[in-house]
């Protein structure tokens, strides 16, 4: 719930790829974040996720990218 200001970090949810999302995304920022965005399509997601490498320096190869954008797609993708 995006208007929950609690400082407990929510759930991730289950969906392809979480492990690569987890381990790529929250030891930059917190779960929160992300949960917490608009739904985008996966086109939107993939220049989120690009601007995380290009501009802000994440260490995430290709393939985690691609991973990244699918789960990220599946759990806050456009319904």
């Amino acid at each position: 719930d995006p208007a929950d200001m609690s400082p407990r970090e929510p759930n991730v949810p289950t969906g392809p790829h979480k492990s690569e999302f987890v381990s790529n995304c929250t030891t930059c920022h917190s779960t929160r974040l992300t949960m917490t965005q608009p739904n985008f399509p996966a086109n939107k997601w993939t220049d989120v996720v690009k601007k995380m490498v290009t501009v802000y320096g994440a260490k995430i190869d290709a393939p985690a990218e691609k991973q990244i954008v699918e789960y990220l797609a599946a759990i806050k993708g456009v319904k």
